[in-house]
């Protein structure tokens, strides 16, 4: 039997890469989860700068009412 904390480590990468910054971040500790992410603390590699991260799984995101739910919360954080 795994445990919570190894199933996580399997499901989210070390390093994560952000194609579209071409930045890489290294996974460090889990904070929680929530209806459809979970989140990290997370260092970008290149600066050493920490963050708090997101990790929203694709798997979740099939109909539209919970796309459009992920671009309200993406909007509000922007904010």
């Amino acid at each position: 039997m795994t445990s919570i904390k190894e199933d996580e480590k399997k499901e989210i990468p070390e390093i994560i890469h952000d194609p579209q910054t071409h930045c890489s971040y290294q996974r460090l500790r889990f904070f929680g989860k929530g209806g459809f992410a979970k989140c990290y603390e997370i260092q970008d590699i290149a600066t050493n700068q920490v963050y708090a991260g997101k990790i929203v799984s694709k798997k979740l995101m099939v109909k539209s009412s919970q796309r459009d739910k992920m671009s309200q919360e993406i909007d509000i954080h922007r904010s």
